[in-house]
């Protein structure tokens, strides 16, 4: 960023498979869920102008910390963009615990080394794998549940799940990407987790062994 002519080195859209809209027909409730159009599903939420100055902001708001601390500090930076105006926001910034509490000159490495059959697929976090029975839970009221070492098995999550989050050797949920609910707790916790599956709770059962592979 500010050094390179053409910084963005890759470009993915992401499966933005609901959208949360306000309501305006008198409800009680302030929004709701609705399935994404193709057309918004298949469109970047962002300009390649507004992602080098998100990537900007970043930089500058890590070097601001850096010097405050007197060392590197890497950090977990949110954003936000206002749907009316199009303006840009950083609504958080806080630093970031899960690389930088890595030992830098060690190199940790999984591999599983016997497969059997792909039950379902989706958008790996870490590099780490597990082994454990489901656990396939459909509202949060249902953790208590869950047993330590279980595969916890979602939709999505939320912090109301973090206790479920806390005792699983794997997270696995139908929706989200790299910077859902799931993923940053999970990155968190050093807990192997997939998102973004689509149909896990359908097609994943309780009560049956699988492995978590995303060492791949």
């Amino acid at each position: 960023i500010g050094k390179a002519e053409g910084p963005i080195i890759k470009r993915s859209i992401g499966r933005k498979q609901t959208q949360i809209v306000y309501t305006r027909d008198g409800s009680d409730k302030r929004t709701k869920t609705l399935l994404t159009p193709d057309a918004d599903a298949a469109r970047p939420c962002f300009t390649d102008e507004e992602a080098k100055t998100i990537a900007s902001w970043c930089v500058k708001i890590e070097d601001h910390y850096s010097k405050r601390h007197g060392h590197k500090t890497p950090m977990d930076i949110e954003w936000a963009k206002d749907g009316i105006s199009g303006d840009l926001f950083i609504v958080q910034a806080r630093p970031e615990t899960v690389r930088s509490a890595q030992q830098p000159n060690l190199l940790k490495q999984t591999q599983v080394t016997a497969h059997g059959e792909t039950v379902i697929e989706g958008n790996a976090i870490g590099s780490d794998a597990a082994c454990g029975v489901a656990r396939v839970i459909k509202d949060a009221s249902e953790i208590s549940t869950m047993k330590p070492g279980e595969i916890l098995v979602a939709d999505m999550t939320d912090p109301d799940w973090v206790p479920g989050l806390r005792i699983a050797s794997g997270v696995v949920t139908n929706r989200g990407g790299r910077t859902c609910h799931a993923a940053i707790v999970s990155r968190e916790l050093g807990v192997p987790c997939i998102v973004g599956t689509k149909d896990a709770t359908e097609k994943l059962k309780t009560g049956v062994r699988y492995t978590i592979d995303c060492s791949k």
